[in-house]
């Protein structure tokens, strides 16, 4: 028969074996930046969780025994008496039995054991606590089933213009989504039954360029298959949702599945900065209430905050899983889940009766403490909706402290937070500050402690030693050449000291160009006393004529549609021009043929589809400025380029590098001020 205590014993069984799996889960989160990674690994520890309570039912299955089940109980558990009157000794005690006065035989000396009147049973307390909170987790769900069957009953199928929208994007995949319109969605999702749904809001019909940005996140969910991973986290909420490490990994995977998505999205855009701001304004009409059970473009604000600054920070994300990466952590898994599938927990559930008063002071001093802890998450809350709409200027943060919670007499509350501040993506500040939110959490005022904000302090550099200098250039290399995707070491130089004091050595080394072609090179790294970048410079032989090759920079001023119409890749701003004529013809499969082999063979490779004139337009009226070309081979085009609405200019770079006489692309980047654009050139073209 399956008991209360075989259920409550079981239960703390996949308690353990989860809790070591969702522990180990989330540390692996922790080492991977990669988006992709992450999600892959959440996902991995999902299944075990919801394997392992099966595959520790399995007969003959080893076992691991972690505590003495019923130790703690043994000592003190008594036996029931026959019935509730006295129990009668045996006859040969009544040898002992004293005679009373009068030589009458005293009555049979008994031991009477008495049931207590209220018997507390962890057990079932247990068992209890963890049926309510089940049936809790299905009326949730429930609640969000009904919601999104709401939902559909006021959809309407999305207008033609919709879905030839989501066809540019998708492609013909696109035909096995279904498309709908309702007034009762603030902000599109995607849901998967037995075939994909894309549910678009009433307010989204008249701005196209929103639609296409919507229409692409929410695409990406379905091509992800972002469902699936979704529906284990909801089905392991239901088993484990005492599990704080569950609520964790399952936030972290809506965010990093919102961070891929934001990603293929943005590149609908000109600029990524434009898709942000589409995600702030949508932002504001959000309403969460009807978003239980769809993947939606999600604006937990906190979470908000983290998706701008992946895309405004432009880091290269990964697409694709590396095939060995993946059989490696899959077969890491496979062992973990089998191993820990063994773990059995045989520890008393409740202390013995005569602790009980000290067991019931803890528990109320955990209460306690729980208490404290949540309102400081809430007031770390507050503070990060607080950034998300002020400090325009801190473009970047690296939180140092968070202080505890102080009440005011008046009753508003106050934190006080550290942290390093990058103003405008160039100063960095340290910042203690202390925020302060009235009864219903809305926000009074912030002040600076004594002595804040002060510069952050520059961080020693050492230039005397080979050591220093050779931290200095992997410190480099970090923040610089984006091409160069791995490099191995051939060979050191010694330091050596310049006339003017300048640290130089030479460091030769094997680079992999974006993930594919390598090659050999040599060059001579130099710093300034206090360990700035200055240069870097290949080690060549004396060319003809004993002159060196030298970086030529010359003047072009010429828009992308004054070119001639005609693919011509014989010149850097030619194949400028080029590269963006075809990527407005074409969309993203002008870029793969139009790259480097090494970056082509990781693009996509869609069919055809000629951007929106909204979106070509930026491209085609960019206007080409200068062109740094280095040597030969290598070159780097500025342009001035406006965003979609007209409202803000930019720099362009591109570089390009010329194989049998054709001038390809090998990346971009992107700078505020033409300044900024030349010395990012002159340090591309000087590597």
């Amino acid at each position: 028969m399956f008991s209360g205590d075989t259920l409550c014993a079981w239960l703390a069984q996949v308690g353990l074996a989860s809790f070591v799996i969702l522990l180990l889960g989330g540390g692996a989160v922790l080492l991977w930046r990669q988006p992709v990674r992450r999600v892959r690994i959440i996902e991995l520890a999902l299944a075990g969780c919801l394997l392992v309570p099966w595959l520790g039912l399995l007969p003959g299955y080893p076992r691991l025994t972690v505590g003495p089940w019923g130790q703690a109980t043994v000592g003190r558990q008594q036996s029931p008496p026959a019935a509730p009157s006295t129990v009668e000794q045996p006859a040969a005690s009544a040898a002992i039995v004293p005679a009373a006065a009068g030589g009458a035989v005293a009555p049979p000396i008994t031991d009477v054991v008495q049931p207590p009147a209220h018997t507390f049973n962890v057990t079932a307390l247990v068992v209890a606590f963890y049926l309510a909170g089940m049936a809790g987790i299905a009326l949730w769900w429930l609640a969000g089933m009904i919601a999104l069957l709401r939902l559909l009953r006021a959809s309407r199928p999305a207008p033609p213009r919709c879905r030839q929208l989501l066809g540019e994007i998708a492609g013909p995949r696109s035909a096995g989504v279904r498309l709908l319109v309702s007034r009762r969605a603030s902000q599109p999702l995607a849901f998967a039954w037995r075939r994909p749904v894309i549910v678009l809001p009433d307010n989204l019909g008249d701005d196209e360029q929103a639609l296409r940005w919507s229409l692409a996140h929410e695409w990406a969910h379905v091509e992800h298959h972002d469902f699936r991973a979704w529906m284990a986290a909801g089905l392991a909420r239901l088993l484990f949702f005492y599990n704080p490490l569950l609520w964790w990994l399952r936030r972290q995977l809506r965010l990093c599945q919102d961070f891929l998505a934001d990603a293929q999205a943005s590149r609908q855009a000109p600029q990524a900065e434009d898709y942000a701001e589409f995600l702030t304004i949508r932002a504001a009409a959000w309403s969460p209430g009807s978003l239980v059970l769809g993947l939606g473009m999600g604006f937990r604000r906190s979470e908000l905050y983290r998706r701008i600054i992946m895309l405004v920070q432009n880091e290269p994300l990964e697409s694709r899983l590396p095939r060995l990466w993946t059989v490696s952590v899959t077969a890491a898994a496979l062992i973990l889940v089998a191993a820990v599938a063994t773990l059995s927990w045989s520890g008393p559930l409740a202390a013995d009766a005569k602790a009980a008063p000290s067991e019931a002071s803890a528990a109320e001093k955990q209460e306690g403490a729980g208490e404290s802890g949540e309102e400081r998450l809430a007031m770390m809350g507050r503070v990060e909706d607080f950034f998300l709409h002020n400090f325009r200027d801190v473009t970047a943060r690296k939180s140092l402290e968070w202080a505890n919670v102080e009440t005011q007499a008046n009753g508003n509350r106050s934190i006080r937070y550290r942290y390093e501040a990058t103003i405008w993506g160039k100063k960095v500040l340290l910042m203690n500050q202390v925020f302060t939110f009235d009864k219903q959490g809305k926000f009074v005022a912030y002040k600076n402690v004594a002595g804040f904000p002060k510069p952050k302090p520059e961080t020693k550099r050492d230039v005397s030693t080979k050591e220093g200098m050779m931290e200095l250039v992997e410190d480099f290399f970090r923040h610089n050449w984006r091409d160069i995707t791995a490099h191995k070491t051939i060979e050191w130089g010694e330091p050596t000291t310049e006339a003017n004091g300048n640290r130089s050595i030479r460091y030769k080394f094997l680079a992999t160009i974006w993930y594919s072609d390598t090659t050999t090179l040599n060059r001579i790294f130099t710093f300034d006393p206090k360990g700035e970048f200055v240069s870097a410079k290949d080690v060549k032989p004396p060319m003809a004529g004993g002159s060196a090759a030298r970086t030529r920079v010359y003047q072009v001023n010429k828009k992308v549609s004054a070119f001639p119409d005609r693919e011509d890749l014989s010149t850097p701003e030619a194949a400028y021009a080029s590269i963006h004529r075809a990527y407005a013809a074409e969309g993203d499969a002008a870029w793969p043929r139009l790259s480097a082999t090494g970056l082509a063979n990781h693009m996509r490779h869609p069919a055809k589809q000629p951007l929106p004139k909204v979106l070509a337009e930026p491209f085609l009226n960019a206007e080409v400025l200068e062109v740094h070309v280095k040597g030969d081979n290598h070159a780097v085009v500025i342009a001035r380029m406006t965003n979609v609405r007209q409202t803000r200019e930019s720099m362009d770079l591109r570089s390009l590098i010329r194989v049998d006489g054709r001038w390809l692309n090998i990346g971009n980047d992107a700078r505020d001020t033409i300044e900024e654009a030349r010395e990012c050139a002159s340090q591309n073209s000087s590597d």
